[in-house]
């Protein structure tokens, strides 16, 4: 860096404390020096200003990519009592002093710093904009003016006030975080609003922020978000996404039926418990908004159960609560009110409502939230079935301010020790006996924020019972004064329960250090561990010597804790090199032996055997194909296993393309039991943080699991009757028999390459020993299971089984992403009466369901089975629409499991299956899948199909069906597919096919924002074999830009075949009442195309990205098409459908073209970022004249027209071949997009006439080819394309510069 670079970033004005301007910003010296600064009057007076505050400032170092070498470039410049300078100068500058040399860092003449004060009296900012269920838009935010008080409006487009309610609440999160005076602690610059969205006329509302002395104004676009709701449509409203990408399901109609209705609590009043303990409401109350303290009393005095005081402790400065009360509840002796002498804070109020009960149970509420009216009916009913337990909690949602919306349910596991040290998971409703509240202590202000964080620790440590109650009975209003709407907004409060963490270790003895995580509310434990125990690491293997050698290389070279030995376990190799591998092991891995375990195969007696021989304290048991990740996992698992109370320990693991493997064990999941969070990805946080908290499971599998010698011993260790399944699940459920915990922790992460060793249940004999272990476990943990998983809230299941012959049989879908929906069904009949589900449905009655796998995919159901009336798994991933009966005899189609694949391009893509009549037929309809919304699609029929190209046939064009799809979801990988037959009847095609002949179904996908995708199915699993699968010349897809069919069951890259099938398309039909005579194809003349002269052949192309999880067991890929760009010819001559495609052009006739390559050799652009390469064309158009490639479609794509797109980070290169013999190659480097841009000046004045160049500064790492400068007034100066501005006349003007993703930055010059 060669010169002086500076930056002025925020100007910021303090009116209540000496009237000082701050000016923040940094600037970087070339050789590092400390510069003096000076600020003048009118040009020559200097002005005393206090010392300068100096400090680092890492994002500039990283932005110039220069060392500070100790230097501090940033800076505030406080300039005391600024109205006073203003008032006696017309002119403040800030100078840089560099010996001699001066830069003017900044100036403001009088006019131009009264509107930068006046700007700065008022502030305001927007939380949070959000439409729920798309019904209500909620605005939330905060405001301050620092001579007065802000008040808020709402305005329609043509600025009359917007029918909305405005609620105005306190702040404390803003006061500390921008450290405002004390007084606005209690002053109410909070705001919310809510208005009916769909009763928002025009495009646009303008909020209002009207200060004591100037109004401030922000506009939302009504417009943008009606199109995002529409996008989202039905489906999205059913299956929205939050923020973190998980799917919900309509959680309303959900909670409707679920919570109990007037006859139920009409029963409730009426019942007579052996317990009737008095249950005391405590509430904090302090400035309560009335409508919000009027549902809080009025859902407590709705209680079915009616033995209850609400103690209600006032810290108001005035007696409107107090007088509000007395007229409208004052009857009531159940409510007991007290005014408060003055405000202690929630901890000190709350304690003062505890000293008002007088119940044998304590309930703590929050004062604005709402109670369901059987919530202490279900708490009673608990301490009855549990003999008074100490602490019963529930399940809850959030509330929407206005009260008419529930969202976000907490569905919670039963008590959870480790799982409430990384986060309060139990918060409302907490229930707990006043007898431990009176031992433990009430709450503690010092832990203010996390208060009840902090109390129920201290409970839970000292309960012998806690109980927890699966209903969802508690609202938490979703509000600006609560933790649920803006959980960064409340820091303060995650300090305070990170020391609550650090204190609870404190008190049960054990030495931790407890830290906040990037997720606010959750936090992370630090162990430490007691002395050095050995750890034994158990690895059975049978040849296997390349996952071995990377499972041992793994260990050896990641792993920081050392004391460790290694027991491979030979069993049953057969390959010589296995044993040549034995022979040096010891001498490369000093600290790994080799045992020969010499019976036949088990896995149970194996590490049973090899337990035996372990010298450790712990036994480590772990898959020969697993890989470590984490430096530190066997720390992590060694802190927790070491703990009295714990017993085995298991880790999170990962396929090879890192979606979780393992994140822990559900009971009953899938059948048995399955794998939590499969398929998700390594960075998606799960439920309610499953997959990122520390937390008590049921099970944990054995490919990486520890545990004491000592507890493996006192259960007998493996159960060798589980000679492959189910053997790691009987350990920990024997071990969580004996009273001890499994915890999985997410801190140790391996990689599990599960698929390379993994066999098939493909053989009788496997078959039959499966059943012989399901069975077994079923016989000794069927009580236990039939109470359901502990750790898993029912309400996330909620799924009904089919008993057949003893077995389970699952065929309902799990909303957690196991067992996903991946195939339509058809309802055939029903029965109000059947009952016979292994859990208690709600009431009888289910429906029939016939399963379009056909009568194989179940032997003892024929295909057949039952779903109750009341599984929600019914409208998780569908919705139905009724249609009569179809009749169709026949079916053809090749997929077995349905979409679990896509092909995208940026142009029209067809796809199509080829079939062979069995028989005359007679085709009446076509079903099929889109991806898109408002997919256009066309369908066509071909008879007579031959060769391999599925449209050399005869086209039968009266079949031809031309439609939108409305209904397909958009951006949903999870497993929710569509499908619609033809314009939704059952006779929109007539074909008639002959005995034996081939014909074809092509569907065309139009472009929708840009691309085509076409579903495909991947290869089906071989254990299913109920699957079907096409066969090389069976299904196809062509793609525009190459002009080309492709097999889709050969599709290749780089000799590498990739795992694609066929498209998803179903023929429906019928027998033909009379022999189809053959159809002769009328042969279609061709032109044989001009091929270029050969070039390298590119492996690039648009990518085929798995969008839906695949429903077998490997992990889905992320292939690639191969594909070179081209503009397709007029006709083509049928080619090997595997070959790698080559690009025709349109030969150069009588040299009617003459084109010109105006390309520079190398471009810099960002991701997502598009330049057009010049190529002039004479005599035609560029499409018909060059030919486009790129080397590397991953990095840059080009497309027919000379369109450049930065696609990821890297290098490509682009050839440029025209039809008259020109050729370049252009060098395309691709960068990440940028984050920010700054733009700076040398000067921040200049003369009339004169000109000035300014240099912009993009975030490390980053491009934009495009910059866009803009001056804010041409007439007073005018920047050109590459930032030079040119001054016209005095005044100040403002240049900006926008990057091609639209961030944006600017300056200030003045013209003199």
């Amino acid at each position: 860096m060669d010169k002086l670079c500076f930056s002025i970033d925020e100007e910021r004005y303090d009116d209540r404390h000496g009237h000082v301007l701050s000016l923040v910003g940094w600037y970087m010296h070339p050789e590092k020096k400390k510069c003096i600064f000076q600020l003048l009057g009118d040009g020559y007076e200097v002005i005393d200003i206090p010392e300068i505050e100096r400090y680092e400032r890492p994002d500039v170092a990283q932005s110039l990519d220069v060392e500070t070498e100790g230097f501090l470039p940033g800076f505030t410049v406080t300039i005391p009592e600024v109205l006073e300078l203003r008032r006696k100068y017309d002119l403040l500058e800030l100078l840089l002093l560099d010996g001699e040399e001066k830069t003017l860092l900044w100036e403001c003449a009088g006019d131009d710093l009264d509107e930068l004060v006046k700007d700065k009296l008022v502030e305001f900012h927007i939380d949070r904009v959000e439409v729920l269920y798309g019904l209500m838009l909620e605005i939330q935010g905060w405001t301050t003016d620092q001579r007065g008080n802000v008040e808020v409006t709402v305005h329609k487009e043509n600025t009359e006030l917007l029918d909305c309610k405005i609620t105005r609440g306190r702040r404390p999160d803003v006061v500390e975080r921008r450290h405002l005076d004390d007084d606005y602690k209690n002053q109410e610059i909070g705001f919310s609003i809510s208005a009916a969205f769909l009763e928002i006329p025009g495009n646009r509302i303008v909020l209002h922020f009207c200060g004591d002395s100037t109004t401030k104004t922000y506009e939302i676009d009504i417009k943008a978000l009606r199109k995002e709701q529409k996008s989202k449509g039905f489906w999205g409203r059913l299956f929205h996404k939050d923020k973190d990408g998980e799917h919900k399901e309509d959680y309303e109609e959900w909670f409707k039926r679920h919570k109990a209705d007037r006859r139920t609590l009409r029963k409730q009043r009426h019942t007579h418990f052996e317990q009737n303990p008095l249950i005391s409401i405590v509430i904090p109350l302090y400035c309560t908004p009335t409508p919000y303290l009027k549902e809080l009393i009025d859902s407590v005095r709705a209680q079915s159960y009616t033995n209850w005081q609400l103690c209600l402790a006032d810290g108001s400065p005035d007696q409107k609560v107090e007088e509000y009360i007395q007229k409208r509840y004052g009857k009531d002796s159940r409510i007991l009110y007290k005014h408060l002498e003055e405000n202690g804070g929630i901890s000190i109020n709350t304690n003062k409502a505890i000293e008002m009960a007088t119940g044998e149970y304590l309930m703590l509420s929050d004062h604005d939230d709402t109670l369901e009216p059987d919530a202490l009916y279900e708490i009673v009913k608990a301490i009855n079935d549990h003999q008074g337990p100490e602490i019963v909690y529930t399940d809850e949602d959030k509330l929407s301010m206005d009260g008419e919306f529930y969202f976000e349910p907490h569905f919670k596991s039963d008590y959870n020790l480790f799982r409430l040290r990384d986060n309060n998971y139990i918060c409302h409703i907490f229930a707990v006996k006043k007898a431990l509240v009176d031992q433990v202590g009430g709450l503690r202000q010092e832990y203010d924020g996390s208060q009840d964080y902090d109390f129920i620790l201290r409970c839970c440590e000292q309960a012998k019972q806690v109980i927890h109650i699966p209903r969802v009975l508690y609202h938490w209003r979703c509000h600006m004064n609560s933790v649920a709407a803006n959980p960064e907004s409340k820091t303060y409060a995650y300090e305070a329960g990170c020391r609550a963490i650090q204190e609870h270790y404190r008190r049960v003895g054990i030495e931790a250090e407890v830290e906040m995580t990037k997720h606010p509310g959750w936090y992370r434990s630090h162990v430490k561990i007691q002395g050095e125990p050995l750890v034994s690491i158990l690895i059975p293997n049978k040849d296997h010597i390349d996952d071995l050698e990377k499972c041992l290389s793994s260990i050896y070279e990641k792993s920081t804790w050392k004391n460790y030995e290694i027991l491979v376990v030979e069993n049953n190799s057969e390959k010589p090199e296995t044993f040549e591998y034995y022979k040096n092991l010891s001498w490369r891995y000093p600290k790994a032996r080799v045992l020969t375990w010499k019976e036949g195969f088990n896995y149970a007696a194996i590490n049973n055997f090899a337990a035996k021989d372990a010298k450790g304290s712990y036994l480590l048991f772990l898959n020969n194909d697993v890989e470590v990740i984490t430096p530190g996992w066997i720390e992590e698992m060694l802190m927790i296993c070491q703990q009295p109370d714990v017993a085995i320990v298991g880790a999170k693991l990962y396929y090879p393309d890192n979606l979780i493997q393992h994140a822990g064990v559900v009971l009953g999941m899938g059948g048995i039991a399955g794998h939590i969070m499969c398929q998700a990805s390594c960075e998606d946080k799960g439920y309610f943080g499953r997959a990122v908290n520390v937390q008590e499971i049921s099970a944990v599998t054995a490919a990486c699991m520890l545990m004491k010698v000592e507890d493996f011993e006192a259960v007998g260790g493996f159960d060798e009757e589980f000679v492959v399944a189910f053997n790691d699940i009987d350990l920990c459920m024997k071990e969580r028999a004996a009273g001890k915990k499994v915890v999985f922790t997410p801190y140790a992460e391996l990689y599990h390459y599960e698929s390379k060793s993994r066999g098939m249940e493909d053989t009788p004999e496997k078959q039959f020993r499966f059943e012989k272990e399901t069975k077994h476990f079923e016989e000794k943990w069927g009580e236990q299971m039939s109470k359901g998983d502990p750790y898993y809230n029912p309400n996330l299941s909620s799924r009904y089984y089919k008993e057949t012959n003893g077995v389970y049989a699952s065929y309902a879908y799990d909303m957690m992403g196991i067992d996903q929906a991946n195939h339509c069904v058809t309802i055939v009949g029903w029965d109000d009466d059947f009952n016979n589900f292994s859990k208690d449905a709600p009431e009888s009655g289910a429906w029939l369901i016939a399963n379009s796998y056909g009568t194989n995919y179940s032997k003892d159901e024929n295909g057949y089975f039952w779903v109750s009336y009341y599984d929600p798994s019914l409208c998780e991933y569908y919705t139905f629409e009724g249609v009569s009966a179809d009749t169709y005899q026949t079916i053809f189609q090749y997929d077995g499991n349905g979409w679990n694949n896509s092909l995208r391009s940026p142009e029209e893509v067809k796809t199509a299956n080829v079939y062979t009549a069995d028989g005359s037929q007679q085709l009446q309809a076509v079903a099929f899948y889109t991806v898109q919304e408002d997919q256009p699609y066309t369908v066509d029929i071909y008879r007579s199909v031959s060769g391999k190209d599925p449209t050399n046939g005869t086209q039968i064009k009266e079949a031809s069906v031309s439609g939108n799809f409305a209904k397909a979801l958009v951006d949903n990988p999870d497993g929710v597919v569509v499908t619609e037959r033809q314009e939704g009847k059952t006779t929109v095609l007539e074909v008639r096919v002959a005995d034996g002949e081939k014909f074809s179904v092509v569907i065309t996908y139009a472009t929708v924002d840009d691309s085509a995708c076409v579903p495909l199915e991947g290869q089906n699993d071989p254990q299913n074999g109920h699957c079907y699968s096409a066969s090389a010349g069976q299904s196809y897809t062509y793609f525009a830009e190459d002009a080309k069919w492709y097999d889709n069951t050969a599709i290749s890259v780089d000799g590498v075949q990739y795992d694609l099938n066929n498209a998803c398309i179903k023929v429906f039909g019928n027998p033909a009442d009379e022999p189809v005579a053959t159809l002769t194809p009328t042969a279609t003349p061709t032109v044989a195309p001009v091929v270029l002269p050969p070039t390298k052949p590119s492996t690039s192309g648009t990518p085929i990205s798995t969008t839906k999880p695949s429903t077998s067991s490997s992990a889905p890929t992320s292939t690639a098409k191969p594909s070179t760009s081209s503009t397709p010819t007029s006709t083509a001559a049928p080619s090997d459908a595997t070959e790698q495609p080559k690009r025709t052009v349109s030969p150069n006739a009588g040299g009617r073209y003459q084109t010109k390559i105006k390309a520079k050799a190398k471009y810099t652009i960002g991701k997502r970022e598009k330049i057009t390469l010049p190529v002039t064309v004479t005599g035609g158009s560029v499409q018909a004249a060059v030919k486009w490639t790129s080397s590397n479609t991953k990095v840059a794509k080009v497309t027919n027209n000379g369109v450049v797109k930065g696609c990821k980070r890297g290098t490509a290169k682009i050839v440029i071949q025209t039809v008259d013999g020109k050729k370049k190659t252009i060098r395309v480097t691709v960068k990440k997009a940028p984050k920010k841009i700054k733009i700076t000046a040398q000067k921040a004045k200049i003369k009339k006439g004169k000109t000035l160049q300014t240099r912009t500064i993009l975030s490390k790492g980053s491009a934009s080819y495009k910059l866009r400068f803009v001056s804010s007034n041409k007439r007073i100066a005018t920047v050109n394309s590459t930032g030079k501005i040119k001054a016209k006349r005095r005044g100040t003007v403002r240049i900006y510069v926008y990057t091609y993703n639209n961030k944006k930055s600017q300056i200030k010059i003045k013209i003199v």
